[in-house]
């Protein structure tokens, strides 16, 4: 139909697109990123549920979309996608178990319209990335932006909720729970500019000195979330995990379950329980409060203040007063929950007065530590210094006490803590030595009274080893803060944090991989996780004041990273193994020198050297390898049984590419020989986790694996098997596929031609030729091997296959990426694959010149279906690669005449089409008149790229 006449040939002009909204700017999506930390562990959880069904419902789907996309079909593509989506929807109805009698029908009705909704969300995420949507559909665009950010936080929030129940338990999950879902509000419900909207032209109000601008100078019509999704994200943040804990121990938290027993210790029993459980609530209430009172000036409360709030005292006292309240229940809930249910053992003070002895020590600390952070100690209008010392003093002596200090301890609990309140005020070396010293008799003390004596071995270390190593932990954190303030040299305080980080590792993991009576761990997985953070806030602090050197505070970080280990594999001595595979990843990156850093002239950055490029890669391989037995757990860990040998080394090939991207991306992107080989490192690791072939070697103990590291044997025997006609590829012949990916990688990562020029500038035309038929002829032997048994012992049908097929390889690789000369010699390809099919066709006549039917009941016949089978695929696969090509030419068949001139007059000639490429007159469907100057247009740029067969053949 005509471009400029309306339906059935009348004269009525189309119909207009919709009008955009004003200052609406279609473009790249600015929040991909914030979207996809979101949401993409969210859509992880919910297809690895579902199992392999909705894994391969969404790998076909997605592979359609991506088809029609290339194909330049956006509206099937998008349409395609939605039907993806409901498709992953209906297999997790059929693979998962969602209704069953361990889960409440109301539990069972949550968990399937949060993992609908999650879907949901990337069908409106995916369809915020089609061009078109944006520029002809402005409502739809502006719609899915916000439905994502006001969905996002308790669709991905309660994901989130689940998977902690599902790994931590539910007693555990409301505070994992509640991080998320801070996380959450921080990153989708304060002020956020729409990615669509421009600046406002009108003037904002100007705001007083003593103001805060709460939407961050964005007016509020350019805003995301309006004020009602914001408030209501607020009211999930602060209410949701504690209703969820509440809602989990309901029965214990009952009154009438508490005083339902008539005294004893079972109604004491129940009464503690009772205030444990308060404390959680009490814990879960306050930590939002003080997460929004930190953040209101970053606009944490732009909905209920407005655009600007006046910073009066009143205000400022507001604030204060509410996140006071909240820090005193907050810290205690801490003390009900960590310091009496985790550590209550060490409590030795027994009944009320050691309660009364914690209490005093911990909001005497909190006191302290208030005036201290907030400056105001000594200060007019201030805590008075003398005060700051006494509330130091009561909580040393009191923890001491509650400890159960004999009396001549309690002189160096008091002297620590005067020394702490003096060095803050003054900062003199004498009162850094009194806190240090006291500090240390006090840590020498309890670790005498309680472990040292004591003959047992935590995790192999011998238990006095592990007092020692706590000792030097305890005085190098003593003395690190009074260091940095001193001003001491950088390597030497660098040097004191990162043995700090070590030491301190190695405790924990020796800690943590203990357990007690009832089965929990010594040390508790949340201290390693707060530890951690606080270690690498600290260091990166500390770096940014030049008070440590940059490479100790990156070893410090990699420690502190590395430990989180600890959390996944306890007791498996992965902390190492994974501090040098953190070391070895980011050294490439946090051991530039500040030169190599900024940009050269004309803003490109000093790239390295491919020797030293080469040494990160090879330090990273043999890192990988130390880490191997890590690995092992980790696949142990998350697939339940233990790995094969091609699993464990597809593994450690997929985390070393995993780790060499960085580097190849930021230094060696312009080398083609680093991608191919990043691109082929991926590809195998890929391959052997996939396909799980067996290997040369047997797993067995000796320099790869210990006693407790052997892998599982993969089934090869054909006695206890059979027939692999049907198998997957677990047998040799596997390698046989694996090869054909690797070289097809290998040729499909060439570098494209460039403008004016034709061919590869990395691999000659010829070796090209040569690997592709290798991989044709390597795939063709795989399927005559393990597909079809009926060409077993015919060699003819077999080589007439294999030819076939790197023939059909050979064609797709000088198809996509061609050379001066494939032109002419892809049409006799194309005739010897027909050739050899035709052979191979002819051999598996009968006697009499016929094919057998389907009911002739020969043993060659599934082997002649399939290798149709073979043939159509071949086929279609050679046509699909003709259309691209001969739709790319028709696309712009100046730009191809062009390219194809060469010399002075190819570029006269590019310039003339990107002068004229400014006036697009027809931005749809080109008029009738137009279309039969387009086609001989592109008939001639085929005839001139010698191609004009490939409509004929691609039919």
């Amino acid at each position: 139909m005509d471009a400029f006449t309306g339906p059935m040939g009348s004269s009525d002009p189309p119909p207009t697109p919709p009008k955009a909204p004003p200052r609406y700017r279609p473009g790249p999506w600015k929040h991909n990123s914030r979207v996809a930390l979101a949401l993409i562990p969210s859509i992880v959880v919910v297809v690895s549920d579902g199992g392999r069904l909705m894994m391969g419902t969404l790998v076909v789907g997605l592979m359609v979309v991506y088809i029609l996309d290339v194909l330049k079909m956006a509206e099937a593509a998008l349409i395609s996608l939605w039907c993806t989506l409901v498709a992953v929807y209906l297999a997790m109805l059929i693979a998962t178990d969602l209704f069953t009698p361990a889960r409440s029908p109301l539990a069972s009705i949550a968990l399937l319209l949060s993992n609908c909704l999650c879907l949901f969300l990337a069908g409106l995420w995916a369809t915020l990335q089609f061009r078109w949507v944006q520029t002809g559909f402005p409502a739809v665009a502006l719609a899915c932006e916000r439905a994502l950010f006001a969905t996002i936080p308790p669709a991905c929030g309660a994901i989130c909720a689940w998977t902690a129940v599902a790994s931590v338990g539910a007693s555990h999950a409301p505070y994992y729970a509640a991080v998320a879902f801070a996380w959450l509000y921080k990153t989708f419900s304060f002020p956020t500019p729409s990615s669509f909207r421009g600046p406002s032209l009108k003037p904002k109000p100007a705001v007083g000195a003593d103001a805060v601008d709460n939407t961050g100078g964005i007016h509020g019509d350019a805003l995301v979330l309006g004020a009602g999704e914001a408030a209501a994200h607020c009211a999930m943040v602060c209410l949701a995990p504690a209703c969820a804990y509440a809602a989990a121990h309901s029965p214990a938290m009952d009154p009438g379950h508490i005083f339902s027993s008539g005294g004893g210790s079972h109604n004491i029993g129940a009464v503690a329980n009772a205030f444990e459980h308060a404390c959680s609530v009490a814990l879960l209430l306050s930590f939002p409060v003080l997460f929004l009172c930190v953040y209101a000036d970053d606009g944490a409360l732009w909905w209920a203040l407005g655009n600007a709030v006046d910073s009066s005292r009143a205000f400022k006292t507001t604030r204060a007063v509410v996140a006071a309240v909240a820090l005193v229940l907050f810290t205690g809930g801490l003390e009900g929950c960590v310091l009496f249910r985790g550590f209550g053992e060490y409590v030795r003070l027994p009944g009320l007065p050691g309660v009364v002895a914690v209490t005093a020590a911990v909001y005497g600390g909190l006191l302290a530590a208030v005036a201290a952070l907030s400056g105001s100690v000594g200060s007019k209008n201030g805590t008075p210094s003398e005060i700051y010392q006494a509330a130091l003093v009561t909580a040393g002596c009191a923890a001491a006490l509650a400890t159960g200090a004999p009396p001549w301890m309690l002189p160096f609990a008091a002297i620590g803590s005067i020394g702490a309140s003096r060095f803050y005020l003054r900062g003199a070396a004498v009162d850094l030595a009194m806190f240090a010293g006291g500090v240390a008799a006090c840590g020498a003390w309890f670790l005498r009274s309680n472990f040292w004596s004591l003959d047992v071995d935590v995790d192999g270390l011998p238990l006095a080893e592990l007092c020692r190593l706590l000792f030097l932990s305890l005085c190098a954190s003593a003395l690190a803060p009074g260091l940095a303030r001193f001003d001491v040299h950088p390597s030497s305080l660098g040097l004191l944090v990162c043995l700090h980080a070590m030491v301190f590792a190695r405790c924990e993991d020796a800690l943590h991989s203990e357990a007690l009576e009832d089965g929990e761990p010594m040390y508790p997985a949340y201290l390693v996780l707060a530890t951690s953070a606080l270690g690498v806030v600290l260091a990166g602090s500390l770096e940014r004041t030049g008070k440590v050197t940059t490479a100790t505070a990156w070893m410090a970080r990699c420690v502190y990273v590395g430990k989180l280990a600890l959390v996944m594999l306890p007791g498996s001595r992965a902390l190492v193994p994974c501090v040098l595979v953190g070391m070895a990843a980011t050294a490439p990156f946090a051991l530039d020198s500040p030169t190599s850093r900024t940009t050269r002239a004309g803003g490109r950055r000093a790239r390295m050297s491919v020797a030293r490029g080469l040494a990160h890669v090879v330090s990273l391989g043999l890192a990988m390898v130390h880490a191997r037995f890590a690995v092992f757990d980790v696949v142990f860990a998350v697939t339940g049984h233990r790995p094969s040998d091609a699993t464990l080394f597809g593994g450690l090939l997929l985390f070393a590419g995993a780790g060499s991207t960085p580097l190849v991306r930021r230094h060696f992107s312009h080398l083609p020989a680093f991608r191919r080989g990043l691109a082929c490192i991926v590809t195998a690791g890929t391959a052997l986790v996939s396909l799980r072939p067996p290997m040369p070697w047997k797993g067995e103990i000796g320099f790869w694996y210990d006693a407790d590291h052997v892998p599982d044997a993969e089934p090869d025997d054909v006695d206890i098997y059979g027939d692999r006609g049907d198998s997957t590829g677990r047998g040799y012949s596997a390698w046989l596929l694996i090869a054909t990916v690797l070289l097809g990688v290998f040729v499909a990562s060439a570098p494209k031609p460039r403008r004016g020029a034709t061919g590869t500038h990395a691999t000659p035309a010829p070796l090209r030729a040569m690997l592709s038929a290798a991989a044709g002829a390597s795939l063709g032997l795989y399927l005559s091997v393990e597909y079809f048994p009926g060409f077993r012992g015919d060699s003819v049908v077999t080589v007439s296959l294999c030819a076939a097929c790197a023939l059909c390889a050979v064609f797709l690789a000088f198809t996509y990426v061609p050379s001066s000369s494939s032109p002419a010699v892809m049409p006799h390809v194309f005739a010897t694959y027909l050739v050899c099919l035709g052979v191979a066709f002819w051999t598996q006549r009968d006697i009499y010149g016929e094919f057998d039917g389907p009911g002739a009941g020969s043993p060659g016949r599934e082997a002649r279906i399939g290798l149709v089978g073979v043939t159509a695929g071949l086929t279609a696969q050679m046509a699909f690669a003709l259309k691209l090509k001969v739709a790319a030419v028709s696309a712009n068949p100046g730009a191809n005449r062009t390219r194809t001139a060469g010399g002075a007059r190819g570029h006269v000639g590019t310039m003339k089409g990107a002068r004229s490429s400014r006036f697009q007159p027809f931005s749809g469907r080109s008029p009738a008149r137009f279309k039969s100057a387009g086609g001989a247009l592109a008939q001639r740029a085929l005839r001139a790229m010698r191609v004009g067969w490939m409509p004929v053949v691609g039919i």
